[in-house]
């Protein structure tokens, strides 16, 4: 609903692609890049500055497919949808995007050297052992 307030230009088209713009030049890089981090730091257990790497490293691969995906949803949503249902669209297109991110993300985890994966999960099989034994 902010992009409703930002003054557009008179032709639809116009706005509509002034709004697709603002959407993906605003809101997409920080998001990817946080996604990515958090994936590594908090999920895998990674150092952060490893999951700050791999959000750098899968930033430009993952904005060359958000921007024509997003780009062609975007526009639907700000020229076809009526106002009343965009948040439910947008949150039904959502649902498979986040599968193409976590597929993007399985893919950079199995890319990264055998030495960081095998300490996080000598970190993470540490952890479970304590608990194993905690309960015993």
């Amino acid at each position: 609903r902010l992009l409703e307030r930002v003054p557009m230009p008179n032709a639809q088209t116009q706005a509509v692609a002034l709004k697709v713009v603002l959407d993906q030049a605003i809101w997409t890089p920080p998001s990817i890049l946080a996604f990515y981090t958090w994936m590594a730091f908090h999920l895998d257990g990674l150092p952060l500055q490893s999951g700050v790497d791999r959000a750098k490293n899968m930033l430009w691969p993952t904005l060359q497919v958000n921007w024509p995906f997003w780009g062609g949803v975007q526009a639907l949503t700000f020229s076809v949808v009526p106002q009343p249902w965009r948040v439910a669209w947008i949150s039904v297109v959502h649902v498979f995007w986040n599968a193409f991110l976590s597929s993007m993300n399985q893919s950079a985890r199995a890319s990264q050297p055998a030495t960081v994966v095998t300490a996080t999960h000598a970190v993470h099989r540490q952890s479970e052992d304590s608990d194993t034994k905690s309960e015993i």
